[in-house]
């Protein structure tokens, strides 16, 4: 169908009619908008006029009632003919919601400041306001903040919208209405007056509105007063009683917003018990399946202390609950609610609260911290706060600590000036503080690790470092993170392990704003300093730097006068590297290379200099009973067959040997302090060269002990630490063929492992017999520890390795080496077998075990056999879902005694305890268990006993009668073995 320039003009006009005419003057049609479901867009429009809110008093009076009658919101802004209901006498809106009792002004998605044209600070406990325009059109673009000032704790403020219509959205996302106690926004239109409660305990109560930029609407005006909420409560005493409802008898009140605070009086922290004795709190809203749960979004209780916010809890108990917190200097705040629909019989709580017994404060210098365990056991207690205080003054402080226990469940935490650690090792063992900090342990409601032991020791800070690295970096990394407001020099050392050396520095950053050089060449504020120059502003690129001495110092020195909160960057990548191969090398292990003069980098594809004149000079203490150790990783010189009387190339070892040729394995000499190894060649052949690693080993590092018994000890310096670059090793002899190796812990304390691994990588001990190596043992190990392995080897070794970090007091163990025999002989008439394991718990391969147990007399007996735990290998690949079999090709237990050769085999696992039962007729019982070489498990545990069989009967009379049972009348027993004997007299019988 087709329209003319009339049916337009016709259908422009309807549409006009529909969209704006809503009984406003023509002028009103500047706001006209058009909207689609599909994409908004806004059409330009000339800004309305915006009209000022008015604070009405509030209640109104009579005049202002009257007055009210001219203007009703709800009829198109006229007053026609309709009776308008004043605000007294309205009823609540059905759609009234009460909010959840939060405190604070925060308001969801709203990153701008509030408009200060629109945003007002109100007065007195009641009043009302509206929006901008209220009652034409609000503008776009606005942030407006309604703050009415704090009321009393307790209070419960009533919020009655008598006209609400903003922007239409699902989530609210374009014209809203939120409140500073609740996340909810509040948009679109509501066609009758509709309100809000909320419960107030504590802050500024604040309304929030925002428009976006295109589509308007109405507006708002909004009522509100505040009303004592008698659902409040204070409470001091050190135990009572919290009912609700009060009278204990009837169905708690719908629409309820309780709060209990139970408020100790101030220098806590303290321990607050409570025992819900009666709960019953509506979880659904019907009456059925109301069990005690977490999960409740109708009524519920709460507890809120120190900004925690434990579950909401609802539902029936039908037994008591008790819970324990820890409080600092708050309150703790029992809430409860409940919606517009069901209610029960509410709840009976007990409370007390007493000091915290885990309270302490720490020795300023050095002490122990230890957590504490339950009486009698080896774990902490659940629920536990404990407090430890250190004060450190105003300058900054080191505080390090030594760990012999670190047992903490990551349900719970340890804390160091609120940086946590759990797990079964501290991560972090030094940490840079300043004032008064806090040390806290804290535990939930299971009590699962065994706790902390700790030794802690403050010293001055410091930031000076060595660097002994060929190549490394220099950062401000562990400087920057700590708040300095005074002058800090840090003393930094490159120390490579040869001089004289050329150093590379690349700065990638180095960035110190606001220092910049003076006119003396000398920088205002912080810098870098290296060979008296000193370094600050914005610098970057390579230096080159030639040391003669064995070291290069480098100062960072921060100024009390930087810039506050400017940061200060710096990184310097160095490398070294020798000047010539006349070097002296200071380290206790090395190398010497024939291609770079010192490098542990193969000489593969590479051939040294003709004419070649190097003197490496090894230099170190000259304590008595050193030995130098050389092992020739490479060694290819000239006269490949070595069958020339004469080397041309050579390596000379400080004139006691000379090396030339094809050469291998290791070199040893007496070390007196200095070492000189020099290599000469020709200007004819070369070849590869050679790669030689050298190690200065200290008396009592490499020893060979043949007693059963003794003590081994970690070399140490004339400071009592260990020496950094040791390979120590203890090589002892068994004169067993099966031993089994007991050490004990006298002392040890090596480096601990880093921070970002729990294995020793740096320092550590192992065991190795050959076949078999230990774990790798490092950090602290508490005295008395004992460590047991067995071993068929004759010989075996105790490693100790250091690296050329870390030095620390080291190790003194005791041993003992004694033969290992898993045969027994028992006579006790009851008694225990284990089968033997190895300090992992699992028993050893290639066992033959034979347990004899071995009646006084030849009885008979009867034997009762349980075991409690049984897990042997039953299949060739490991399991630990292995059930019970006879079938046994691996690893077994099986049982003999006289008149059965053997039962069958038992192996597999056994998910309870079993007892079996044998009688004998005389003779030993044996037990017999064997393993293979492959796979082994935890092995078992059998309690046994024996008695007299009383079913046993010897009958010499030329005739009589047998009956089982004796009595004649029962049944018989089960598991019986009875033997009745029937022995005439020697000699024949007639017949």
């Amino acid at each position: 169908m087709k329209l003319g320039y009339w049916g337009v003009a016709a259908v422009l006009a309807w549409l006009c009619l529909v969209l704006v005419c809503e009984t406003k003057p023509l002028n009103h049609l500047n706001w006209l908008k058009i909207s689609s479901h599909r994409k908004k867009r806004q059409v330009s429009y000339p800004t309305p006029a915006t009209t000022s809110a008015t604070i009405t008093p509030y209640p109104p009076t009579e005049s202002a009632q009257q007055a009210s009658t001219t203007y009703n919101p709800w009829l198109n802004w006229t007053t026609g003919a309709s009776t308008v209901t004043p605000w007294y006498n309205r009823t609540t809106s059905p759609y009234t919601s009460y909010a959840t009792t939060t405190t604070g002004n925060a308001f969801l998605n709203s990153s701008s400041s509030p408009n200060p044209d629109c945003s007002q600070n109100l007065t007195g406990t009641y009043g009302s306001f509206s929006s901008p325009g209220a009652g034409s059109s609000y503008s776009p673009n606005l942030d407006c903040l309604y703050t009415i000032p704090s009321p009393p704790a307790g209070s419960q403020i009533d919020i009655t919208f008598q006209l609400f219509h903003l922007e239409e959205h699902s989530s609210c996302g374009y014209d809203f209405v939120s409140f500073s106690y609740n996340s909810q926004k509040i948009c679109g239109q509501k066609s009758t007056p509709v309100s809000y409660s909320y419960n107030t305990f504590g802050g500024d109560f604040a309304i929030h509105f925002v428009t976006d930029r295109s589509i308007v609407r109405r507006g708002f005006v909004l009522e509100y007063s505040f009303e004592e909420n008698s659902c409040y409560h204070v409470l001091t005493d050190t135990e009572g009683q919290i009912q609700v409802p009060g009278n204990g008898i009837a169905n708690y009140s719908p629409n309820l917003d309780c709060m209990f605070t139970i408020r100790p009086p101030a220098g806590g922290p303290w321990v607050v018990n409570i025992t819900l004795d009666e709960f019953d709190i509506q979880r659904y809203y019907s009456y059925s399946s109301n069990y005690f749960s977490t999960s409740c979004s109708n009524d519920y209780m709460q507890i809120l202390y120190d900004g925690y916010s434990s579950s909401r809890m609802c539902g029936t108990r039908t037994s008591p609950i008790s819970y324990k917190y820890n409080i600092f200097e708050s309150d703790l705040n029992i809430t409860f609610h409940s919606d517009s629909s069901t209610e029960r019989s509410g709840f009976n709580i007990t409370y007390t609260y007493s000091n915290n017994p885990c309270v302490t404060d720490l020795d300023q210098n050095s002490g122990t911290i230890r957590t504490p365990v339950v009486e009698g056991g080896l774990t902490y207690p659940a629920d536990t706060l404990c407090i430890y205080y250190l004060d450190l003054g105003d300058s900054l402080k080191t505080v390090t600590f030594s760990v012999r226990l670190f047992d903490v469940s990551c349900g719970d935490y340890f804390s160091i000036n609120g940086q946590r650690f759990c797990g079964s090792r501290l991560t972090q063992t030094s940490f840079p503080l300043i004032g008064r900090i806090n040390i806290t342990f804290v535990s939930n409601s299971i009590g699962a690790g065994r706790g902390v032991d700790v030794d802690y020791h403050v010293t001055n800070y410091t930031c000076d470092q060595v660097y002994r690295t060929t190549s490394g970096s220099i950062d401000s990394y562990s400087v920057s993170r700590l708040a300095l407001t005074h002058d800090v020099d840090c003393d930094y050392v490159v120390r490579p392990p040869y001089y004289p050396f050329v150093i590379t520095m690349f700065f990638s950053p180095f960035y110190m704003p606001h220092n910049y050089m003076n006119s003396s060449v000398t920088c205002s504020g912080s810098y870098v300093e290296i060979n008296d120059t000193q370094y600050c502003g914005t610098v970057y690129g390579q230096y080159n730097i030639t040391s003669v001495g064995p070291e290069l110092s480098v100062r960072y020195h921060h100024s009390a006068t930087a810039v506050a909160g400017t940061r200060e960057v710096y990184h310097i990548y160095y490398s070294t590297r020798p000047v010539s191969c006349n070097v002296t090398l200071t380290d206790t292990v090395g190398y010497i290379n024939s291609y770079t003069g010192y490098g542990s980098a193969p000489v593969y594809s590479r051939s040294y200099n003709d004419s070649a004149h190097c003197i490496f000079t090894i230099k170190g203490d000259n304590a008595e009973g050193q030995t130098i150790v050389f092992r020739l990783n490479q060694f290819q010189l000239e006269d490949r067959d070595n069958s020339t009387s004469l080397c041309k190339d050579y390596v000379d070892m400080n004139g006691e040997e000379r090396l030339c040729g094809y050469q291998y394995g290791n070199r040893s000499f007496s070390f007196d302090g200095t070492f000189v190894v020099t290599f000469t060649s020709d200007n004819s052949q070369t070849n590869m060269g050679f790669n030689i690693h050298y190690n200065i080993v200290p008396d009592g590092c490499l020893v060979s002990i043949f007693s059963t018994e003794g003590t081994l000890r970690s070399p140490v310096t004339s400071n009592g630490l260990y020496h950094n670059n040791l390979d120590c090793r203890y090589t002892l002899s068994s004169p067993y063929s099966m031993a089994k190796i007991t050490v004990t812990v006298n002392r040890f304390d090596l480096e601990p492992p880093s921070y970002s691994s729990t294995n020793c990588y740096n320092d550590y001990v192992y065991y190795t017999d050959g076949s078999y190596s230990s774990g790798r043992y490092c950090g602290f190990v508490a005295a008395g520890t004992t460590f047991i392995w067995y071993t068929s080897a004759r010989q075996f070794d105790l490693v100790f390795h250091s690296n050329n970090e870390v030095s620390r007091p080291g190790f003194d163990v005791s041993y003992t080496i004694e033969e290992d025999r898993c045969d027994q002989v028992l006579s006790a008439t009851s008694g225990t077998i284990r089968s033997p394991v190895n300090s992992t718990g699992l028993y050893r391969s290639n066992l033959n075990c034979t347990y004899i147990i071995r009646p006084p007399t030849q009885g008979p007996y009867r034997f009762n056999l349980t075991f409690s735990q049984f897990d042997v290998q039953r299949t060739y690949y490991n399991s630990s879902s292995y059930s019970l079999s006879t079938s046994c090709y691996y690893d077994y237990v099986e049982t003999r005694f006289s008149g059965l050769n053997s039962t069958s085999r038992l192996c597999g696992r056994m998910s309870s305890a079993r007892t079996y039962f044998y009688n004998t007729f005389g003779g030993d019982f044996a037990i017999h268990f064997v393993t293979d070489r492959s796979i082994v498990r935890r092995g078992f545990v059998l309690e046994y006993s024996f008695e007299e069989n009383s079913c046993y009967h010897v009958a010499t009379d030329t005739e009589g009668q047998i009956q089982v049972p004796g009595n004649g009348i029962a049944n018989y027993s089960p598991n019986l073995d009875c033997l009745f004997t029937i022995r005439p007299p020697a000699g024949p019988m007639g017949c």
